[in-house]
């Protein structure tokens, strides 16, 4: 009877510890596979997030009830782009543009810009059937036993396959290979199915974009990625990043990278290893100007025994531009026609534009135009229903007189007598719309833009614009006048 309690005892006991080992191992396993996929979840999430130091930010709002909020991804099925809500900034001649195609976010920017895309949900359901197969002929929604149906968009190891993939309305299903994510092109409810392939293994590809703080340095002497450094990342970056050059273990092996469908084809005829190696796209340099202007209290600047203190505008008459100073001391700063211009900058830098108060010297005659086109001499500016003769206007000396976004201005040298005039407007009212940049490069508007708020606006009779709820400017005024508003 001992000897049987004991053989008992003991396989009970051998029972119990295989059965912890058992689940040991069972939850390291599901941990790593959490982690991974974390990973994978979080690389692709911030895919544009990871592009901050570039000159495109990205900023995606998705509609949630009545607000906004803010993501780090694209949304997937179901979402579209709202085009008339969404925007970049600056705007004007040299803003950047913003579209949604086929899935993928699209900015065209010729320099530093942010954009702003709002999604809203399509007021129907699409429902997203996701498999793995082996083999390339199964086909996953008639043979779903053949597949494996995942909850998620497996990571880059897979390839999704087009082919056989479908909606049951026939609505095109698109994948973003950048983001993997889906998007759809349907006005109806329906129910797609996925369908992805693991990718050959027989070739390990690894992918690398440029970044400041990165640890890894390619060594094989090209030109294009030679000194950089790079950071391992597990999707093949977004914007602002372009296909710079690959090294592959064995020399038969080639790799191209097609920007269309963001995706890399291997020629290879057998095992490798490769790593490809993507580069920040060189954008243009941006200079900050900031005007200086002569005040009685203030900071140093570049005339000794002189005070300046920060303007929001160049100050009209009565100061003249006196200098400038850039940060990087390379940039060039010119003034001309009341506008302050940087030459092309190697670096992002600020500059500060200097003006000083001119002496009493100068003489400024005042003239408006009556009804008969004839002149009348008057004591000041006229305050509205009037506009600047920039042909008539003029300095008897070498003095030059400049009008800009509302703003008259002198660049005299001694004395001078400078006559200014002023002919009858032919609108009773106008509104004149910008966008705000320190007003040294406002872009001018034809329309009043969406998503900003009024900086500051100048009515030439001190009328205020209304400026509604819906988005329209409004303006009650008892006299002609002219009003320039400016948004930020």
């Amino acid at each position: 009877m001992k000897k049987n309690g004991f053989i008992s005892t003991t396989l009970i006991y051998t029972f119990f510890v295989v059965f912890l080992l058992l689940m040991v191992f069972l939850l390291n396993n599901y941990s790593r596979t959490r982690f991974l996929l974390d990973e994978y979840r979080y690389d692709i999430k911030n895919s544009f997030k990871d592009n901050n130091a570039s000159d495109v930010g990205v900023f995606i709002k998705v509609l949630n009830g009545e607000d906004y909020e803010e993501r780090g991804e694209v949304p997937g099925l179901g979402y579209y782009l709202d085009e008339e809500a969404s925007y970049c900034s600056p705007e004007g001649e040299n803003a950047g543009t913003i579209a949604y195609k086929n899935g993928n976010l699209i900015i065209d920017a010729k320099g530093k810009t942010t954009c702003y895309a709002y999604f809203k949900k399509y007021d129907f359901d699409i429902n997203l059937d996701i498999y793995i197969k082996d083999n390339a002929s199964t086909n996953c929604k008639t043979n779903p036993d053949k597949c494996t149906k995942v909850n998620d968009v497996p990571n880059s190891s897979y390839k999704f396959v087009a082919e056989s993939s479908s909606c049951d309305n026939g609505s095109q299903l698109i994948f973003d290979e950048m983001n993997r994510s889906f998007n759809v092109s349907s006005t109806s409810r329906t129910t797609c199915t996925a369908e992805f392939m693991r990718r050959n293994m027989d070739i390990n590809i690894y992918l690398y974009k440029e970044d400041n703080n990165g640890t890894i340095v390619d060594n094989s002497g090209n030109s294009l990625t030679s000194g950089k450094k790079y950071k391992e990342v597990t999707t093949i970056p977004g914007f602002n990043y372009i296909f710079a050059s690959y090294t592959c273990e064995k020399n038969n092996t080639i790799l191209a990278f097609n920007s269309s469908t963001y995706e890399i084809d291997v020629n290879s005829s057998g095992q490798d290893i490769c790593r490809v190696y993507f580069n920040k796209e060189k954008q243009a340099m941006q200079t900050e100007i900031i005007i200086m202007q002569e005040t009685a209290l203030g900071e140093n600047g570049i005339t000794a025994n002189k005070k300046y203190s920060r303007a929001y505008s160049i100050p009209g008459l009565g100061y003249r531009y006196a200098g400038y100073r850039c940060e990087d001391g390379t940039t060039v700063l010119s003034y001309s026609g009341g506008v302050l211009q940087a030459n092309p900058s190697t670096s992002d830098t600020v500059c500060y534009a200097y003006f000083e108060k001119t002496s009493n010297s100068v003489l400024y005659n005042y003239y408006i135009q009556n009804s008969d086109g004839s002149y009348d001499k008057v004591a000041n500016l006229p305050s509205g229903g009037y506009v600047y003769n920039t042909t008539k206007s003029k300095c008897e000396n070498s003095s030059t007189l400049s009008f800009y976004n509302g703003i008259l201005t002198a660049d005299t040298a001694g004395e001078d007598t400078c006559n200014i005039y002023y002919d009858r407007a032919k609108e009773d009212v106008a509104i004149n719309v910008y966008v705000w940049n320190n007003y040294t490069n406002d872009y001018r508007l034809s329309d009043v833009p969406k998503g900003r708020y009024i900086e500051n606006q100048v009515c030439t009779n001190g009328n205020k614009v209304i400026y509604s709820t819906d988005g329209t400017l409004s303006l009650e005024s008892p006299t002609p006048t002219i009003c320039d508003v400016y948004f930020r």
